[in-house]
């Protein structure tokens, strides 16, 4: 059988019957897309389980000692944040140590007399070495409050074996 085309073009059997597979193959194939996509679809699970957001938590273990080494009593106040008072002209040794159960990768001790505040240089976690500096009143009854803090300091006013002068006049 051949059939004629407007193109004045014949089409044989063979031509046709290939034609014909074609499209039927094609019909299958966009049948199958759809009915995958939406089983696809329908099938879909939204749920992530359980997941737990926490954030670091830096630690420290701060000591302060007089120039004869006799440790100088330190307050907690809450988790962490300790307080002590000093007195004028001695030149106070402070001893900062991560903790074993610190989180964070970094942090710093935020020191502060009254209004002013001071920080500390970064301590790391990777560097086993305690933060040492010396902390020199300039009068008697300063109270003192160190708190550990994670991050980056905005400014280190004290560094590793430097010297913070607190309570004179500005």
């Amino acid at each position: 059988m051949k059939v004629q085309n407007p193109n004045n073009h014949t089409l044989t059997d063979k031509a046709f019957s290939r034609f014909l597979i074609t499209s039927v193959l094609g019909i299958l194939i966009c049948i199958t897309c759809l009915c995958s996509a939406t089983w696809a679809w329908f099938s879909a699970d939204t749920s992530s389980g359980s997941n737990t957001l926490s954030s670091g938590k830096f630690d420290l273990d701060i000591s302060l000692t007089d120039p004869n080494g006799a440790p100088v009593p330190l307050f907690e106040q809450e988790s962490g944040v300790f307080t002590c008072t000093l007195e004028e002209a001695v030149a106070y040794t402070v001893t900062l140590n991560i903790t074993g159960d610190t989180t964070a990768t970094k942090g710093f001790c935020t020191i502060k007399v009254g209004g002013d505040s001071y920080q500390t240089a970064s301590i790391y976690t990777e560097d086993t070495t305690p933060l040492v500096f010396t902390l020199d009143a300039a009068k008697s009854g300063i109270t003192v409050t160190f708190s550990p803090t994670w991050g980056l300091p905005a400014s280190e006013d004290v560094a590793h074996g430097g010297t913070l002068v607190i309570g004179a006049a500005k």
